[in-house]
C-alpha cells in the first residue's frame, strides 16, 4: 500500500520538472535568438559595436548558464 502511494506523490514531482525543463529550453531558445538579434544588428552600425556587445552578451551568458545548470542538476 505504501509503495502505490509513493509512486503517486513522484508523479506530480516528475511531471513538474519535465514541464520545468521544457519551460527553460523555450525561454533559452527565445534569449539566444535575442541576443544574437542584438550582436547582428550592433554588427549592422559598426565593428566596434559588434564587438563591445559580442563581448558583453559573452560575460552576461556565463553566470546565467552556470546558474542553468545549477537548476537543472538541482532537479
Amino acid at each position: 500500500m505504501q509503495s502505490e502511494s509513493k509512486s503517486k506523490s513522484e508523479q506530480p514531482e516528475s511531471k513538474t520538472n519535465k514541464v520545468l525543463v521544457g519551460m527553460m529550453l523555450l525561454s533559452n531558445a527565445l534569449h539566444t535568438a535575442a541576443d544574437g538579434l542584438a550582436v547582428g544588428a550592433a554588427f549592422s552600425k559598426s565593428a566596434g559595436d559588434g564587438l563591445s556587445t559580442s563581448l558583453a552578451v559573452l560575460f552576461h551568458e556565463i553566470p546565467h548558464a552556470v546558474g542553468r545548470e545549477m537548476l537543472l542538476l538541482r532537479k
